[in-house]
């Protein structure tokens, strides 16, 4: 009996000392495909497709899925002056001509609309 508390224990011992690992730097290719490739970068980027039913449910800030031209060209050009906001629309592949508002999370971090 002392020797399955031990065995038990010793499982439980590796399983702690694998949680507390640093989490690999790279992402693997199924990963990508399944959640999407993680940047790390203190950005989120939200693609916007159009009136559907997350906009209609609210999921969508109402300036986002009203924006007009002049508050597009105004967030573009906010974007355009912040160089952590630029480095991530490149790292995205996302042109700025698409970007319809960028918000400051609570946590410093941007949150970028796009098209």
């Amino acid at each position: 009996m002392l020797k399955i508390f031990a065995v038990a224990a010793t499982a439980v011992v590796a399983t702690l000392t694998v949680a507390c690992l640093p989490a690999k730097a790279d992402q693997s290719v199924a990963s990508q495909v399944v959640f999407g490739k993680i940047y790390n970068d203190g950005v989120t980027a939200i693609h916007v497709l159009g009136p559907n039913r997350r906009t209609l449910a609210g999921m969508l800030p109402l300036s986002v899925t009203v924006a007009t031209p002049a508050s597009k060209r105004r967030e573009q050009a906010e974007a355009s002056a912040d160089p952590r906001v630029m480095d991530a629309l490149a790292a995205r592949h996302i042109e700025l001509q698409n970007v319809i508002e960028v918000q400051t999370a609570a946590n410093g971090g941007k949150i970028i609309y796009y098209r």
